[in-house]
């Protein structure tokens, strides 16, 4: 990813723990609370991740849809 200059990725670790890391200037990737992108934290991505375990598709997808268009709402 590095080589590629993606700026940011969020990755599952054992599937249990979720981390988003950012590039740094030095080429390496740094842990951070929250993605500057999506001005989301990684435990609410989780969370949305466990929660499609048990949702169907068609309302997990309503629901982010919903959530990304709020996200033009945002200061």
């Amino acid at each position: 990813y590095t080589d590629l200059g993606v700026a940011e990725v969020c990755r599952l670790l054992r599937g249990q723990e979720l981390i988003i890391e950012q590039l740094q200037a030095d080429g390496s990737y740094a842990s951070v609370e929250e993605s500057r992108f999506l001005h989301i934290r990684a435990e609410d991505v989780l969370r949305w991740l466990n929660e499609t375990a048990t949702e169907r598709e068609a309302a997990w997808n309503r629901r982010l849809n919903q959530w990304a268009m709020g996200l033009g709402h945002q200061a």
